[in-house]
């Protein structure tokens, strides 16, 4: 009897779905074995970007939203945190006239 893995199981199948250090994990190993070496016969680290390094899988990743006014960047950005941040407003004319960075803290400011 065939057993599906962990990655590819269903709703409903029992098994536990991969964490996210698991798929980080994975993905470098994939990158470390499989497209690094090509990168390195193709040199295409020399004409375009360097390899990428341990950092680039176990830093913290950085996203950019960026879009014309009332297109909802906010709402999104809400949405994703669960409530609104310092700072925002959610209207149909130009509410956000500068850069916002939102970070992390164990603790509300």
């Amino acid at each position: 009897v065939a057993t599906a893995s962990p990655v590819m199981a269903g709703f409903g199948s029992g098994m536990t779905a991969p964490t996210d250090t698991d798929i980080l994990e994975k993905l470098q190993s994939l990158y470390a074995e499989k497209l690094r070496p090509l990168e390195k016969k193709s040199r295409y680290n020399e004409m375009a970007e360097p390899a990428l390094s341990d950092a680039w899988f176990e830093a913290k990743p950085m996203v950019l939203l960026i879009g014309q006014y009332s297109v909802g960047k906010t709402s999104f950005i809400n949405y994703l945190l669960g409530r609104g941040f310092a700072g925002s407003r959610v209207g149909p004319e130009m509410t956000t006239d500068r850069f916002v960075a939102v970070m992390y803290a164990t603790r509300r400011r």
